[in-house]
């Protein structure tokens, strides 16, 4: 999805959580070199719900890449039945996706903004948290190559403010053209995507800059769309995805 890599599981038969232990995840993403494993599970009330464990082995909240990743894989692998758009669950909200160019997914979540004072952790022009489904730190530069990346997204990653940790973003904007950088918390390391920091970010540019409409980001593993409305109540994450590898893993 955009350079995020997942292997993904058809869970709603099989009890599979079980048996992949962190130790299994971490062997399994590091030889597929991807970022996580997601679970398609069955739901009483929505199409499916989707479990997302990182690269480290924990369970999170979700994952916006994530999200139009398991859009394409209940409908174009799965065959899940679909009238327009599908809706199903995370670890603590419901999404709307629609099977359709770019997998476009509606943003459920945002919250925390403001939360936590981070100008001092970094010298940008502007900065911004929220949390978007995950929480995210932004902090606008004028060049992202410049910025040490490794350094600077450890640091921040782990500063005592954060109980849980948090994602940090790396951005520069011409309008609503944005090239961006992200260290990912639970990877420890930069991602070739990020779709909830993308969304952090136009927030950002949002509340900052009151800056609205469609947004086009360049991240490191292609393009991403972000639409936002005006009151920023309406968010939506869109890109490419594409199978990269398929088959069988013997537990």
């Amino acid at each position: 999805a955009t350079g995020n890599t997942f292997l993904m599981f058809d869970n709603r038969n099989v009890g599979l959580r079980p048996k992949f232990t962190p130790e299994i995840i971490q062997k399994f993403c590091d030889l597929h070199e991807t970022d996580g494993v997601i679970f398609l599970e069955k739901s009483d009330l929505h199409d499916f719900h989707m479990c997302y464990i990182n690269r480290d082995g924990g369970e999170v909240e979700m994952c916006g890449n994530g999200t139009r990743a398991i859009t394409h894989f209940a409908f174009d692998i799965l065959k899940i039945p679909c009238r327009e758009r599908y809706t199903f669950s995370t670890f603590n909200s419901v999404y709307t996706s629609k099977p359709e160019e770019f997998w476009p997914v509606r943003m459920t979540e945002l919250k925390e903004e403001g939360l936590f004072e981070i100008g001092d952790l970094f010298e940008s022009n502007c900065s911004y948290f929220a949390n978007t489904g995950v929480p995210h730190c932004c902090f606008e530069v004028s060049n992202t190559e410049e910025v040490d990346l490794m350094s600077h997204g450890k640091r921040i990653r782990y500063d005592d403010r954060f109980p849980k940790g948090t994602n940090v973003n790396f951005f520069s904007h011409d309008g609503q053209n944005v090239v961006m950088r992200t260290y990912e918390r639970g990877v420890e390391g930069e991602t070739l995507s990020c779709g909830t920091g993308a969304v952090a970010i136009v927030v950002t540019l949002l509340r900052k800059k009151n800056l609205h409409g469609t947004f086009f980001l360049k991240v490191p593993g292609g393009d991403l769309i972000v639409k936002c409305s005006e009151d920023g109540k309406e968010l939506w994450l869109a890109g490419p995805v594409e199978i990269t590898e398929s088959g069988t893993i013997d537990l």
